[in-house]
């Protein structure tokens, strides 16, 4: 009988280190923020951007296009699905300008295509400051 209860001891024990060992603390990065001041170039047609392009993503869906100086040129809506990025502003003269564009959250960069009611069009590049 001893011997016995010595082999369910020890089978107990062992049972016992092994469901309390450490497991491996797997933490998962933070999700990317979108939200904040994204800096890159603009062009128009098929050129190679290379105009200043600055646009401030806010919180609720909201948007600001800031020219060098820092001043708000326009203002406007954006939306993320997945990685497809979409915006839409109107600047001070009444021009509406849309954006498409993949969001790269490893780069922090977006970058796309542009069309405005003027009939212009291009590309643009952005990476989060």
């Amino acid at each position: 009988m001893k011997g016995l209860s010595a082999i369910f001891s020890a089978f107990f024990l062992s049972f016992l280190l092994l469901s309390c060992s450490k497991s491996k603390d797997e933490t998962t990065p933070p999700p990317y923020v979108v939200e904040g001041i994204y800096l890159g170039k603009i062009g128009s047609g098929i050129q190679t951007p290379t105009g200043h392009f600055s646009i401030k993503l806010k919180s609720g869906g909201l948007m600001d296009r800031i020219n060098e100086v820092g001043s708000v040129t326009a203002t406007g809506t954006w939306q993320l699905s997945g990685n497809t990025f979409t915006a839409h502003y109107e600047s001070s003269s009444g021009v509406k300008v849309d954006l498409t564009g993949t969001l790269n959250s490893a780069q922090k960069r977006i970058q796309g295509n542009w069309s405005s009611t003027n009939g212009n069009s291009g590309t643009y590049n952005v990476t989060k400051e």
